[in-house]
């Protein structure tokens, strides 16, 4: 047996069958909009590959990362890829912080990266300094001391089965990094469009939420969205949408107006 192949022999009545399998590598294309999947345990670490026991999110910090688990991991059609963090980011002590704050260059998703998929390692590669999938500080075979030593290229081994994607990578000392992320169907923003203008509240939320413009607009329509892409909910003609009937998560809600469609992000507690 190697790597990809496996010869199985199996001896029957003095005689032998012999079968030689390949291995069908899975599907690798990461092209879409990412993000944490809205669920404790979706980045955790341990000492080595399959057990993760001596960290992971708590359920707890589900809200008091939502800056974290709105974050964006963007991998555009052409090739370019995006971290989009809203303005906001968890931080870290080793970005002179603990706590959401607005996000650290050169991990501040101000220019744009690039992507490779290799689907016979099962990998994606992520190219251009700040650009990072998954948490800022780890990359090959460690972790950040500070923002200056980011890598200008980090190769994550990664499996995507329909719109989940688990990422393993490696660090120092033999222990690894889990990540899990989802992928939306609902519209991909950029940077420029992308919750510009609008202000969703209060988020996250278990009842009402409204939406303050930047420029005077109406509401025509709201259509709020799973991290699955599914159409849960839609309202025409309020600035307030009652989304206590939802079931605890993450959700994308777009809103048309006469100045342009937003969409934004919020969590439903």
């Amino acid at each position: 047996m190697t790597a990809n192949s496996m010869t199985l022999v199996i001896s029957i009545g003095g005689g032998y069958w012999k079968y030689d399998f390949v291995k069908e590598m899975p599907a690798l294309n990461p092209e879409g909009n990412w993000t944490f999947a809205p669920k404790a345990g979706c980045f955790k670490v341990g000492p080595s590959k399959g057990d993760y026991s001596w960290w992971g999110l708590p359920a707890g910090d589900l809200t008091v990362r939502a800056c974290q688990l709105d974050d964006r991991f963007v991998f555009n059609a052409d090739g370019s890829f995006e971290n989009i963090m809203d303005g906001s980011t968890w931080l870290e002590g080793w970005q002179g912080s603990d706590g959401c704050g607005t996000p650290v260059a050169p991990h501040d998703g101000s220019t744009k990266g690039s992507w490779i998929a290799n689907k016979d390692n099962g990998t994606i590669t992520i190219i251009g300094k700040g650009s990072y999938l998954g948490l800022a500080k780890v990359y090959n075979g460690g972790e950040l001391a500070k923002p200056a030593d980011a890598k200008d290229t980090i190769v994550y081994p990664a499996m995507i089965n329909g719109d989940t994607m688990i990422v393993e990578i490696a660090i120092s000392g033999g222990a690894h990094w889990y990540y899990e992320f989802v992928r939306s169907a609902a519209p991909i923003g950029s940077v420029s469009t992308f919750n510009t203008g609008m202000k969703v509240y209060p988020n996250p939320t278990n009842g009402m939420i409204s939406f303050e413009f930047e420029r005077a607009s109406t509401v025509q329509n709201a259509v709020i969205y799973n991290t699955v892409g599914m159409r849960v909910l839609e309202v025409a003609n309020a600035n307030n949408v009652n989304v206590a009937s939802l079931p605890v998560g993450t959700y994308f809600v777009n809103v048309t107006t006469a100045n342009g469609v937003f969409t934004s992000r919020f969590i439903k507690q």
